[in-house]
């Protein structure tokens, strides 16, 4: 009895914790959000600035694969290697006062990133480890849905205060990334049982070993689970789209939408965080109920419905704020299917190399993506970007429903 009463409080310590980080980190994640339209707007960057800027997103899970390295591999380094991660991403937001260049600012998005994508593998083994698979997904999806809902007020009253002074966003940032590291308190008291771990004996490895161990585990799993190299490939194409996408959509919002900040902060912090809020909880309970395959089918299928919507809002405007909510619709869906499949094609394995091939798989992608979308900002046009990106999504969509009849493992069941 004293032991299930254990679990109990564990498990809400876990719980509690987790969607108080996430309410503490949700400020710093909406400003970063707006960063591509300061850009855009206040520092008037070019094509080349942008297309970085997209390309920081994904490349940085590639860095973030070796964050692991640099701590223990086992339950004693899992806190260990969340406190070190939002020290890295929230740190270099106290500069913004006297560092505000090009170079600064996508120097502090790469390190907010890192830590961002860093921290994941150890949040989703405490998840693992704590609360119980029924429940894994709502405590999930509960930490998502206060990070949109928090952010939906911020960037709202941010955007209202740029588009009357530019030079304001030096100052939120730093407050932002104040809260961020207050989170930083409640590491403490995630609860992780301590179990006997026998001490390497092994001796110090060498960098080249260090830099290829990532990549030797992630075709180790490949090659072992036809299944989930199956399933990678639905985000390869999806995830791709998208990011081709990323470079146009700042471009095609000001230069052919002509939006204002306000605007914009309405189609992002309201719009999209509403499609966010109204369905992740939907999301979550459709997750347990139906193949893995087509659950994500359906979500990169509404992926494809974004650029489409967002096209035709140089037509109609209100069409715009449909997009975003569309796309938020979507992103809950994604973040639940992308973040929760380490555990549950793991099963009763250690889910951290699944959840690191995901990372890395997204770093792949954004080795080509953003370039690809950059390539045709500059040639073809921001539309030009926006209908390549519709195209991989609608393949990603018809290759997860292939794989939903090839493979029938259920999402919440792990059957």
């Amino acid at each position: 009895m004293g032991a299930e009463t254990n679990l109990i409080v564990e498990g809400q310590r876990t719980r509690w914790a987790y969607v108080a980080t996430s309410l503490l980190q949700a400020p710093l994640f909406s400003l970063f959000s707006l960063l591509p339209f300061i850009l855009c707007k206040d520092l008037h960057a070019g094509p080349l600035a942008l297309t970085l800027l997209m390309a920081i997103k994904p490349i940085t899970a590639l860095l973030a694969t070796y964050w692991g390295t640099l701590f223990s591999h086992k339950r004693s380094g899992l806190k260990g290697c969340i406190i070190a991660a939002v020290i890295l991403g929230a740190v270099p937001t106290l500069l913004f006062p006297f560092f505000s260049g090009v170079p600064f600012l996508l120097l502090a998005f790469a390190l907010h990133m890192v830590a961002a994508r860093a921290c994941i593998p150890a949040w989703m083994e405490i998840l693992k480890l704590n609360i119980p698979v029924a429940a894994r997904s709502k405590v999930f999806s509960n930490g998502s849905l206060v990070t949109y809902l928090f952010g939906l007020l911020l960037p709202l009253l941010a955007s209202h205060l740029m588009d009357g002074n530019l030079a304001i966003w030096h100052t939120l940032f730093p407050f932002a990334g104040l809260l961020a590291l207050l989170s930083l308190i409640l590491q403490f008291w995630i609860p992780i049982e301590p179990i006997a771990e026998p001490t390497p004996t092994q001796p110090a490895r060498s960098l080249s070993i260090v830099a290829l161990e990532p990549w030797k585990n992630f075709f180790s799993l490949m090659a072992r689970r036809p299944d989930f190299r199956w399933f990678q490939g639905v985000f390869l194409f999806g995830g791709l789209g998208l990011m081709v996408m990323q470079p146009a959509l700042p471009v095609f919002t000001v230069d052919i939408l002509d939006a204002s900040y306000t605007e914009v902060a309405i189609a992002i912090s309201l719009c999209k965080s509403a499609g966010f809020a109204l369905t992740n909880r939907l999301w979550a309970s459709w997750m347990n109920r139906v193949n893995l395959f087509f659950f994500c089918a359906a979500v990169t299928l509404l992926a494809l419905c974004f650029p489409l919507l967002l096209a035709s809002a140089s037509h109609l405007f209100i069409l715009f704020f449909c997009a975003y909510f569309i796309y938020g619709v979507m992103q809950a869906g994604s973040e639940l299917g992308w973040n929760l499949s380490g555990p549950i094609f793991a099963k009763d394995e250690e889910s951290s190399p699944f959840t690191r091939a995901n990372i890395l798989m997204v770093g792949l992608r954004g080795l080509i993506g953003p370039a690809i979308g950059g390539i045709f900002l500059a040639t073809l046009g921001p539309s030009a970007a926006l209908a390549f990106g519709a195209a991989l999504c609608l393949i990603g969509a018809l290759y997860g429903l292939l794989c939903s009849r090839r493979f029938g493992m259920r999402a919440g069941v792990h059957g």
